[in-house]
């Protein structure tokens, strides 16, 4: 999400949440590769807009899929990123 920062051009991120899937080291591609279309499932389940999940393998060593996602207010995605985090504390992952 970018806020305006009331007119004056820039934009604040200070307030944008960010939530992490930790992943294990034996995970196959296609394993994490769904974990992050999980996040972006609940992501668009909870209305979030123009979720898209970037394969950024060969492009970067810090992960392997970013899941980008547009929301009406910082308390949406918020809850976006309560439901992912209670998602993936269950046994099913």
């Amino acid at each position: 999400m970018i806020a305006d920062s009331g007119g004056s051009g820039q934009h604040r991120f200070d307030s944008c949440p960010i939530v992490r899937v930790n992943t294990n080291i034996s995970e196959t591609q296609d394993e994490i590769l769904q974990k992050a279309c999980e996040v972006a499932r609940i992501a668009e389940d909870l209305r979030a807009q123009d979720v898209k999940v970037l394969d950024l393998r060969g492009i970067t060593s810090v992960c392997d899929f970013f899941v980008i996602a547009t929301g009406a207010s910082t308390r949406q995605m918020r809850a976006v990123v309560e439901e992912v985090n209670k998602s993936f504390k269950s046994d099913q992952w």
